[in-house]
């Protein structure tokens, strides 16, 4: 994974993300049970000329884990 990695600390919680590329601005939001990474290959997809911002959600990927109990009901 190229790009900028970061955490971003606020709201009680860390996030990862990564930033990349150059050009119109593009926030790529994983769904539940996923991670930044799944979007890989969305991105080369794009090309050049974007500059997207991905993120790991609460408790997803290397993002923190916020204290259960958990569910999806």
């Amino acid at each position: 994974m190229a790009g900028n990695k970061g955490a971003y600390s606020g709201n009680g919680t860390t996030l990862s993300y990564v930033v990349e590329g150059d050009g119109v601005e593009v926030v790529l939001i994983h769904g539940v049970g996923a991670n930044k990474e799944s979007w890989e290959d969305t991105i080369a997809a794009l090309g050049p000329g974007f500059r997207t911002l991905r993120f790991d959600l609460r408790g997803h990927g290397e993002s923190a884990k916020t204290p259960g109990p958990y569910s999806l009901d």
